[in-house]
């Protein structure tokens, strides 16, 4: 049952939410509990730097790569999107992430290394509307849900290294 609600709720939340997936409503239009994603391992720059260094193939980084970002592993958000969703003391929007924070060249220099590749970096113009820095504040959740992610960027790299050596 708690993966069917899981899922529904998923499917809600990403159909209710604005693109940071701040707010979900219900048909009546009251907030609902709600989770605020940061990134997850399952995005496209993490598969795209992956995939280019299994391969080999240069990986691209735009502008000079020091923006930040902060990744949450799928297992750590699937934990805390099941407590959110079984507590009963908040209403509202609660952050889920890791506030674990790195630089894209920092991201693509350990992906290279993990992977063992030949793969070399290369820059190209950084899209005006790349954010400069994402680091989420999971306060509330530590607070509400006693929740704070286990798996760190280099244990969630290897495993998510591994899904994709073993589908290419």
């Amino acid at each position: 049952m708690k993966k069917i609600l899981l899922l529904l709720s998923l499917v809600f939340l990403f159909s209710c939410s604005d693109s940071n997936g701040s707010s979900t409503y219900t048909p009546e239009g009251i907030e609902r509990n709600s989770v605020l994603f940061n990134e997850i391992y399952i995005t496209r720059v993490v598969s795209n730097f992956i995939v280019q260094a299994l391969q080999n193939k240069d990986i691209t980084v735009y502008g000079d790569g020091s923006q930040t970002r902060s990744f949450c592993f799928a297992s750590d958000l699937v934990e805390a999107i099941l407590l959110t969703m079984e507590q009963t003391q908040s209403v509202g929007p609660i952050n889920i992430g890791n506030p674990g924070e790195f630089t894209i060249l920092e991201l693509a220099e350990k992906v290279i290394k993990l992977t063992g590749s030949k793969s070399k970096i290369i820059k190209e113009p950084l899209p005006s509307d790349d954010p400069k820095h994402r680091q989420p504040d999971i306060s509330k959740a530590k607070k509400i849900l006693n929740w704070e992610p286990k798996i760190n960027l280099e244990e969630g790299l290897a495993l998510t290294i591994e899904y994709f050596r073993r589908g290419l």
